[in-house]
């Protein structure tokens, strides 16, 4: 990759991702305070908080990117947008009945319970209820094949 491709990526990134960021006068932290500041914060705010800024940011990013409201398009956003900003890693895996997303992340429970949440509402608009488990650093999505006639189809378009 050129010097000149590189640049073109990480601007192109940076205009994706600006309007979802909320940046503090610039101040990054690392990743111990960021987990320090979570375990010292109220697990239900942070539920709620995760459901009020998906409402209030999901649409906007759905409509920068271009996206349409399936889960190939939540999929898509998942990748290009939360994996991208640090949130996660992500592992899509398919069976004969189920789609899971595994997000494995480096911080704790909290955070489980926030991308629980924020998760939660993304799939609310695409009208799917996926079960998810949560454990110390990951995130278990799953979906039925089942709940949706033309899932299977959507989901075709991820892989």
């Amino acid at each position: 990759m050129t010097e000149s491709d590189y640049v073109s990526k990480m601007l192109k990134r940076d205009l994706l991702l600006e309007p979802l960021l909320q940046n503090i006068d610039g101040i990054g932290m690392s990743r111990p305070l960021f987990q320090n500041i979570l375990s010292r914060t109220d697990p239900t705010s942070l539920d709620l908080l995760g459901a009020e800024i998906a409402k209030n940011n999901v649409p906007l990013a759905f409509e920068l990117l271009g996206l349409d409201y399936t889960l190939s398009s939540v999929n898509r956003f998942m990748e290009a947008v939360l994996q991208t900003m640090g949130w996660f890693k992500m592992e899509t895996i398919q069976s004969e009945s189920f789609y899971e997303f595994k997000l494995y992340h480096h911080y704790n429970l909290r955070w489980s319970v926030f991308l629980k949440s924020c998760l939660l509402t993304i799939f609310e608009f695409i009208h799917e209820q996926p079960t998810i488990e949560l454990s110390e650093r990951v995130v278990k999505v799953r979906l039925s094949k089942k709940l949706s006639p033309d899932s299977e189809m959507r989901f075709e378009l991820l892989i």
